[in-house]
């Protein structure tokens, strides 16, 4: 494996509640999110790193953490979760910690149970069912809504939340421990400007949904953020070359994320953020 850092490019793991940190080591990630999914996944490779310091174990099982990545002298916050399972394994001469992380202990969904009576509100239920499974609402676009009779939510997290959503018409994405609600995909304040310039490293490819694009990582980006694509040739991915017409319209520029996904590694070519774009409607 490579001894060489890349770029000044800095990855950091520290402890949320704990004093784990581990800086200056080879470390490679991938995180990815999407909206309407209650299982954040996020898989880190640390290169010869100590298993244990003064006896604790510096890795384990339900220890929440936060991965920050970037630049020496301007790093982001790209991952706040727990622990779920750890692996150490010999590559070469190079001990490898692997780590599985999500948004809970388990690497399965929440289980809400909650009975809320008369008077209640959209909001009041959103934020019982965030503080039941241990997140935070720090974001809603949404009217309190009054909800007429006693209401019992019994289910997995995501179910009991697309309920919700269908319901009430909003889109709810976790990130961080915490739950965001907007009202539709690119009703968030986040647009990020992308061509050449900032970061833009292949042409978008042009789907069914809107535009797939491939950019270097920009931890700030995130589900229902708006991108603008501003140069770049478009790539289609239909063999039959059906969305010709949308292209010569130019109406696949304006786009809302949806599935993110950031990959790292301080020591490797791999520094990227790939996103499956929707476009916009009306634009």
């Amino acid at each position: 494996m490579s001894n060489l850092k890349k770029f000044n490019r800095v990855v950091s793991i520290r402890g949320f509640d704990s004093p784990l940190l581990i800086s200056g080591l080879r470390i490679a990630f991938r995180i990815e999110r999407s909206p309407f999914d209650a299982l954040g996944r996020c898989q880190m490779d640390i290169i010869n790193a100590k298993i244990k310091e003064q006896g604790e174990i510096l890795f384990k099982r339900g220890q929440r953490f936060i991965l920050e990545a970037g630049y020496e002298g301007s790093i982001s916050a790209m991952f706040l979760g727990t622990i779920q399972n750890v692996v150490h394994f010999k590559q070469g001469n190079d001990t490898v910690t692997r780590v599985w992380a999500g948004d809970f202990i388990e690497p399965f969904e929440a289980e809400v149970n909650i009975t809320m009576r008369n008077p209640v509100n959209l909001v009041n239920i959103l934020e019982e069912i965030a503080n039941q499974v241990g997140l935070s609402v720090v974001q809603y676009e949404i009217d309190p809504i009054n909800v007429v009779g006693a209401q019992t939510f019994t289910g997995p997290l995501s179910f009991i939340l697309n309920m919700l959503a269908e319901s009430f018409n909003f889109i709810w994405i976790l990130k961080d421990n915490a739950l965001h609600i907007v009202s539709e995909l690119g009703s968030t304040a986040n647009i990020f400007e992308i061509n050449a310039s900032t970061g833009l490293l292949e042409s978008p490819i042009l789907t069914h949904k809107g535009l797939n694009v491939k950019m270097l990582l920009e931890p700030s980006i995130k589900p229902s953020d708006i991108m603008i694509i501003t140069d770049g040739g478009v790539v289609l991915s239909q063999s039959n070359l059906e969305y010709r017409d949308a292209l010569a319209e130019g109406n696949t520029q304006r786009q809302v994320a949806y599935t993110v996904i950031h990959s790292g590694d301080t020591h490797s070519d791999l520094w990227v953020t790939e996103v499956e774009g929707v476009a916009l409607s009306g634009t």
